[in-house]
């Protein structure tokens, strides 16, 4: 037999052991995912089961108190201070102290902003407010995990008062099943309408909560409690399977969780409804390795994503296997340190009974402290000159056009008139808005020799036809029509089309996480839009139909291509660890010569599929074909910082203005006027397009 083990409940509920075991099961699959992803790659999902898991425990503690009387609000939250706020004190602390010692500037006041959010537990709306879980640039925050903390403790907040209006009234099942329908038909929309914002949303996960309490409250009205004999054991097979199975067939570039997320949550509501006699529940969740992974969850969760998040940042990289694998293992010495030294006796001390307001005013001071470090008022360790000219790279983005689409008004275009009343028109994306420090320098430079420039652009949308992105009011249709339509002026004699064209349908090359949410606008159920797919076709043979016609009116027509990218471009991945760890911060950092030049060939086999599809129909239509990296690399490599120095590239995928000011030579053809008049054009000009 396991020991009981004080945990949610008191002396007065029975303890299950399988439960901790199945906690194990959960946070098992979550640290294989994070440290390996591609071994794992839905192990996401294990945030899901510990939501049903909580939705159960928190149900059954409070409505069978709150049957003989005995619930108190006061006990029930000064225990959830317990048992929450130490752990996460202690990382919060250590991360900013951390922070302070190792990190930029730039980098520290992120930090410190969601030191800020994660001790008022609110990680998860800053997070639905910034980039998406599975978005690259996330993976470096240390304290992305927090946003499920956020989850669960908002649910904490609101959820005995709901019990015991809802027990009162004798409509506590009615209520439950009526959360779960609410919250899971919001969770289906938010996938269907914008996956990275809804993924963080407590109404997007309310209902997977609800689903556990629902299953507490007819567990204790079924005569017999759980089920027993062959149907308890094949509850639990089938729990069992939808966990580990969504654990490996699920992906991150499926809209979650919506729909999906019924996987795990089935899986951990049959494992808990199939009772504590059930064989896999008896003999492998209740055993003492999986019991006691169980009980020190919560601190190995904690513990797990900041060690690796610190090693990317340290490493410049993705940890490798071995580095990961190491610091899983210093995730479990510390989470069963914490869980000894730190959660026990705060838990069920005599001094810990009367900590709740100590904790709560030591949350509130690392709140203020996160809040110091976010505004700048506590000077980051790593602020000298060197340090501070890699944060000013990843900000160079002086693009001046605007975009008005989000606001729902009029698209607002950029111009740089030159002395001629020809236009060259460049139509895409942040990857066409990136050359215009080289079309501006080349406008003022030659004024008579060159026609005016043109932007029409819209960040995070392809210049596509039929497409759109899963972004609350994002409507990329709307902008390719209107962009379409300002090619059609008779003052436009140069069409130039340019766009990360493989981040849309490929990924993003040396990300194994990046999700891809082009749909197309005649599927109503938006699903992602693959390179092989009918839709994706769709929209590349109507894209070089109009690219032909624009060719046929005597217009020139350019594809560009996407420029080379990769995670090492990133100019705070340069810095070596050594520098950040230096006991005296450096003034001059020295780079590693590994890390001052990426290879080409492994970017070009990534988007080959894209490129081939757009030089076909360059080929059929009569457009040219322009490759950035003719002229920002060389031929076997590409820089990531100038012989001085200074980086290149703004992130892993834009160039830096001085750059392409300065090697983007590949547009001085589409800007240098033609020799043919603006009368040479078709009749078809000025006209909208027909479509």
């Amino acid at each position: 037999m396991v020991p009981r083990t004080p945990g949610v409940f008191n002396a007065g509920h029975a303890y299950r052991p399988d439960i901790d075991g199945l906690r194990a099961i959960a946070v098992g699959v979550v640290l294989l995912y994070h440290a390996f992803p591609t071994l794992l790659p839905g192990g996401f999902i294990g945030v899901d089961v510990f939501f049903v898991i909580s939705g159960y425990l928190i149900t059954q503690l409070v409505t069978e108190d709150l049957r003989p009387g005995t619930f108190s609000l006061r006990v029930f939250y000064e225990r959830r201070v317990r048992r929450i706020v130490p752990p996460l004190l202690l990382i919060l602390t250590l991360c900013a102290a951390f922070g302070w010692y190792s990190m930029t500037p730039v980098e520290l006041e992120t930090l410190g902003n969601t030191i800020e959010w994660s001790a008022a537990f609110l990680a998860n709306s800053y997070f639905a407010g910034a980039a998406g879980y599975f978005e690259s640039t996330s993976y470096s925050s240390p304290l992305l995990h927090l946003w499920s903390l956020g989850v669960e403790e908002q649910f904490y907040l609101v959820w005995p008062l709901l019990l015991i209006a809802a027990g009162r009234q004798r409509v506590t099942a009615p209520v439950l099943q009526a959360i779960i329908g609410t919250s899971l038909a919001i969770s289906i929309w938010g996938a269907w309408d914008s996956p990275n914002t809804h993924f963080f949303r407590l109404a997007c996960r309310a209902w997977e909560l609800a689903a556990g309490g629902l299953l507490a409250v007819r567990l204790q009205r079924a005569p017999t409690g759980h089920t027993a004999g062959p149907t308890a054991d094949l509850l639990s097979l089938s729990g069992l399977l939808l966990i580990v199975g969504g654990s490996c067939l699920l992906r991150a570039d499926m809209a979650f969780p919506g729909a999906w997320a019924l996987i795990p949550t089935a899986g951990a509501a049959l494992l808990i409804a199939a009772g504590p006699r059930a064989w896999i529940n008896e003999r492998i969740l209740a055993s003492r390795p999986c019991t006691f992974v169980g009980r020190i969850s919560y601190s190995l969760y904690l513990w797990h994503w900041p060690l690796l998040a610190f090693a990317r940042i340290l490493l410049g990289h993705a940890p490798s296997a071995v580095v990961a694998a190491g610091a899983l293992g210093a995730a479990f010495l510390l989470a069963c340190a914490t869980y000894y030294l730190l959660e026990c006796p705060i838990r069920f001390g005599a001094l810990g009974r009367r900590s709740a307001p100590v904790l709560l005013a030591a949350l509130a001071a690392v709140t203020l402290c996160g809040a110091a470090l976010g505004g700048h008022r506590i000077t980051a360790r790593l602020s000298g000159p060197a340090f501070l000219a890699l944060d000013q790279a990843t900000m160079d983005w002086k693009y001046p056009g605007q975009s008005n689409f989000r606001r729902q008004t009029d698209f607002v275009a950029w111009e740089v008139p030159s002395h001629s009343a020809q236009k060259v028109l460049f139509i895409g994306d942040s990857h066409i808005e990136q050359y215009w420090s080289r079309v501006a320098y080349l406008i003022a430079a030659r004024p008579d020799a060159t026609g005016s420039a043109e932007f029409a652009t819209y960040s995070g949308c392809p210049p596509l036809p039929g497409v759109n992105v899963r972004v609350a009011g994002v409507n990329c249709e709307r902008f390719f029509d209107y962009a379409l339509s300002r090619a059609w002026h008779s003052d436009v004699v140069t069409v130039v089309f340019g766009a990360y064209w493989e981040g849309y349908l490929v990924g993003k090359f040396g990300s194994e996480h990046e999700p891809r949410h082009l749909y197309s606008v005649n599927d109503p159920l938006h699903r992602n839009l693959r390179l092989d797919s009918p839709g994706a076709q769709a929209a590349f043979d109507e894209f070089a139909r109009q690219v032909s016609r624009l060719v046929r009116s005597g217009r020139r027509v350019f594809i560009v291509l996407s420029n080379q990218t990769s995670p090492r471009f990133d100019p705070l991945t340069l810095i070596p660890a050594r520098a950040r760890l230096a006991p005296h911060a450096p003034l001059r950092i020295e780079f590693d010569p590994s890390s001052r030049s990426v290879p080409v060939r492994p970017y070009e086999a990534f988007a080959a599929p894209v490129v081939s599809k757009l030089r076909e129909i360059a080929a059929a239509t009569g457009a040219q074909i322009v490759d950035p990296t003719d002229t920002l690399c060389d031929p076997m490599a590409c820089a990531t910082t100038s012989t001085d120095g200074r980086p290149l590239y703004m992130d892993s995928n834009h160039v830096r203005p001085f750059f392409a000011r300065e090697r983007a030579v590949f547009l001085d053809q589409m800007l240098l006027l033609d020799a043919r008049p603006p009368a040479q054009l078709t009749s078809d000009a000025g006209k909208e397009p027909a479509r």
